[in-house]
């Protein structure tokens, strides 16, 4: 690839000195070759000088709708059913940035168990630095683009830094 047509102030940032394109992608690859793309390095967050991916918060956060939390001997909450989640960073004084959820849950869902289950098993997997240290924040529905991905730059915009 030579560069964007007419766009050569562009090209500096885009290719590198090697002639590779600079995508935007965090990708890694198998022992036997495959890459897989993970994310997008924009929107990676930093907590603390530490770079915490929002796609492997989303995976946790998708993967409990099955789960069980056991907070006491006599209750045991079953988690509320997610639909959808996206993590963004907001800013934080002390470190830089810290992760949000926001979550869809399904229909007829408590949300006070939902947010105390989620953290629960946020706190459970992962380390301090990728808890959900911005909160969880339900909505209707998550903003989208006409493919159907996830609009992080909307959510990012309520919390202005």
């Amino acid at each position: 690839m030579l560069g964007y047509f007419n766009m050569a102030e562009d090209d500096e940032n885009l290719i590198d000195e090697h002639r590779w394109l600079r995508t935007g992608d965090l990708l890694y690859y198998d022992e036997d070759g495959f890459y897989y793309v993970v994310d997008r390095v924009k929107d990676l967050i930093k907590v603390n000088g530490v770079q915490v991916s929002p796609s492997e918060l989303v995976s946790l956060v998708e993967f409990c709708k099955s789960h069980e939390f056991d907070f006491d001997e006599d209750v045991i909450l079953t988690h509320p059913s997610v639909k959808e989640a996206a993590v963004v960073g907001i800013d934080h004084p002390e470190s830089g940035q810290v992760p949000k959820a926001f979550i869809v849950l399904q229909d007829g869902v408590d949300e006070e168990a939902a947010v105390l289950s989620v953290r629960a098993l946020v706190n459970e997997k992962l380390a301090p630095v990728k808890q959900l240290r911005g909160g969880v924040e339900f909505c209707a529905e998550l903003p989208k683009t006409s493919s159907g991905k996830v609009k992080r730059s909307e959510l990012r915009k309520r919390f202005p830094s």
